[in-house]
């Protein structure tokens, strides 16, 4: 997928509980706080609101113009990690390609993005805070993608908390796709 050609809507922080280092790998076990093994975890973890000094920053990301109204959240909590093969994962994510057609009704896809910084030239006409942030927001996708995995989100005031995946066809390490599941 390309980088957005339409302009910034909202800028949103990320944050999430602290990371494991970018060597190793998300620990995919049940005495992880950060993996979400099965589908009955995940809604139950969704529904808790993590604790705001437990929370990191890792950077900031802007929803474009396809994002859902109202817009997401100013902060963007990642509660932990699912595998794709997680069914709830698979019912939720219907494909990969772009086609707008196999998301259903009660889900919102849209796209996140940070400052471009895939290139020597895009990365030397950004601001300091913003190399490093797409630099951070670059390993997070590359470590997504790489691990098979997914972010989920925690729930915002509108009940709807968002599953984060790289894309497989990125063109650039800068950008990426929430979903967004509309609870009743």
């Amino acid at each position: 997928m390309p980088y957005p050609q339409d302009d910034p809507r909202v800028k949103h922080d990320v944050k999430c509980l602290r990371l494991p280092p970018p060597s190793s790998t998300i620990p995919r076990d049940a005495d992880s706080s950060l993996w979400i093994g099965t589908s009955a975890a995940l809604f139950q973890k969704v529904q808790q609101s993590p604790q705001a000094g437990s929370l990191k920053t890792l950077g900031f990301v802007y929803s474009f113009s396809n994002a859902p109204d109202p817009a997401l959240s100013q902060a963007l909590c990642i509660i932990g990690f699912a595998d794709l093969s997680l069914a709830a994962v698979r019912k939720l994510l219907p494909g990969d390609d772009d086609d707008d057609d196999d998301v259903p009704d009660c889900l919102h896809k849209c796209t996140l993005a940070v400052r471009r910084g895939d290139s020597p030239s895009a990365m030397k006409r950004l601001e300091p805070r913003h190399v490093a942030n797409s630099k951070a927001f670059a390993q997070l996708m590359q470590r997504i993608r790489n691990e098979g995995i997914v972010a989920i989100t925690s729930v915002d005031k509108f009940q709807r908390f968002g599953i984060l995946k790289a894309h497989d066809n990125i063109q650039s390490s800068s950008s990426s796709e929430q979903k967004y599941k509309e609870e009743d």
